[in-house]
């Protein structure tokens, strides 16, 4: 068993009734660490009699519910990888999931049919993969496999004794060609990611945390799940399972005493009814997104604590920097790196720069990946020679040591922390047959950050207007990748060599409005 599942059922010895996970609602449900533990050993059980085990692919299409939990446990426990899914996609993009990752297991909701209409259930319909749906009896989490795959018995049963360099998540991120990338994590890169979060915010037993961020996400995985239950405290889920009105009811009945988030939520937050005036907030974290310094003073002074602005990524296991519970916070900058973080600024020939001297942020650690899965051509570009992972973001270190991200180098759409590739929505407007040039880019957005805009130019003779445009996409990608503003033109600016300069094309239209 990988050295993270075990520090987190330690505290079964410590706190065995304290809980571990509550379901928020009229009959919420608590899940102490001592049941946590039956419950994982259990459902370990029950997916190795589904022939899974170590080196198997299981494909969580869950949502956030103690019964993601259970399952990402159990999985990691008896050496298998997960890789979760985002049920806002469509089916085309969940079967390109399912085959870049070589999926053995899909593990569904309850209501998951083979034969529904979800777009999940679509996509279940050819594979050599298990389906299954994962429901809660009362008890325990049960497993019900609707279709066979490929999953062969197991000879070894129980938990992997040695899984901290198994390979235990697996996630995509966006690239700038495109195509996304797989990002291979080890339990060892999760644990030392979510030990930083615990240390960066002194996490206790007796602190709880409304989880709002999706599971599918690095952010919910290590700040929002993992790093809760190795400091030995408590995860709450919203009784709707996301980010609602209900959220002050959760977090005052259930004692939670902060939250991580995007900027994103921190403003739908802001937008909701104040919390009651007795409500003791410890602090509040934001990451995966830049937060403005107006927004970061509305949430301190509407909430009465301190907002902590971090950073991080998916190729590190998440956490980098943030600026510090105790001493100095500086806003307009994501604080200080981590100590077991080695960061530094680097030219483009991966020599290292000085105090207050911009260029690329790059990283080197224990939570750092080895390696993007199967791409060797990226990993060469990705890695400096003396180990280096660099980021593509741009900033720089001050004299006191906080890091300030001044820019992107990768053309990468962030909006509200979901990483959108730029490339990836011009190849699927080109599919249409109207189109003959499409560009997509990064425009400002007010709640976001940063949203999807395109330009095109339609084919001779064609007539298309913007809304139809965004209709046919919305049948062809998830929703939050749908471009808000999209503009006609006669033709696309390039330069002298003929290439097209995301940035410049941006500013441009951004002109004509």
């Amino acid at each position: 068993m990988s050295t993270i599942v075990r520090n987190i059922l330690a505290w079964q010895a410590e706190t065995p009734d304290e809980p571990a996970l509550i379901q928020a609602g009229n009959e919420p449900l608590s899940i102490t660490y001592t049941t946590l533990l039956h419950i994982i050993e259990d459902f370990g059980q029950q997916l190795q009699s589904a022939g899974i085990g170590k080196g198997s692919m299981i494909c969580l299409a869950l949502p956030n519910s103690p019964n993601f939990v259970v399952t990402f446990l159990s999985a990691i426990a008896i050496g298998a990888t997960v890789a979760p899914l985002n049920l806002a996609l469509k089916q085309t993009e969940i079967q390109f999931l399912l085959d870049d990752f070589e999926v053995d297991l899909v593990i569904g909701p309850e209501d998951l049919s083979v034969e529904g209409s979800s777009e999940l259930a679509k996509a279940l319909v050819s594979g050599p993969f298990a389906s299954s749906r994962c429901y809660w009896d009362g008890k325990k989490a049960v497993l019900d496999i609707l279709r066979s795959g490929r999953s062969d018995s197991l000879t070894d049963a129980g938990f992997d004794a040695e899984g901290d360099d198994n390979i235990a998540l697996v996630l995509h991120t966006s690239g700038t060609t495109g195509r996304p990338k797989g990002v291979p994590l080890q339990a060892s890169n999760l644990l030392a990611s979510a030990n930083n979060v615990v240390e960066a915010y002194s996490l206790k037993p007796e602190d709880r945390s409304v989880l709002i961020m999706p599971l599918f996400h690095i952010h919910g995985i290590v700040a929002g799940l993992l790093a809760p239950l190795l400091s030995g405290s408590c995860v709450v889920f919203p009784e709707k399972g996301n980010l609602n009105p209900a959220f002050w009811q959760d977090f005052v009945e259930h004692r939670a005493t902060w939250w991580t988030a995007t900027p994103t939520h921190q403003k739908i937050l802001l937008s909701f009814p104040p919390p009651p005036a007795e409500t003791k907030i410890r602090f509040v974290r934001s990451c995966s997104s830049p937060l403005s310094p107006v927004v970061l003073r509305q949430l301190e002074k509407t909430f009465h604590a301190p907002v902590l602005e971090a950073y991080a990524m998916t190729e590190n296991a998440h956490h980098i920097s943030t600026n510090p519970q105790k001493g100095s916070r500086k806003p307009g900058t994501v604080g200080l790196p981590c100590a077991s973080i080695d960061l530094r600024i680097i030219d483009d020939d991966g020599g290292f720069l000085g105090v207050d001297e911009r260029g690329e942020v790059a990283i080197r650690g224990p939570s750092v990946m080895h390696g993007y899965r199967h791409n060797p051509d990226a990993n060469a570009k990705a890695f400096t020679h003396d180990g280096y992972f660099r980021t593509g973001d741009q900033g720089l270190l001050d004299r006191d040591g906080y890091l300030q991200l001044t820019g992107r180098i990768k053309e990468l759409v962030n909006k509200g922390g979901e990483k959108i590739s730029a490339n990836e929505i011009d190849n699927v407007i080109l599919e249409h047959e109207s189109i003959s040039e499409a560009v997509a880019f990064a425009i400002p957005d007010d709640m976001y950050g940063e949203d999807v805009g395109a330009a095109v130019v339609l084919r001779e003779g064609c007539k298309l207007t913007p809304a139809s445009l965004r209709e046919w996409l919305r049948a062809q990608i998830a929703n939050f990748k749908v471009p808000s503003k999209i503009w006609v033109v006669d033709s696309i600016p390039k330069t002298a060599t003929g290439k097209v300069q995301r940035l410049t094309v941006a500013k441009t239209m951004l002109e004509k409005q």
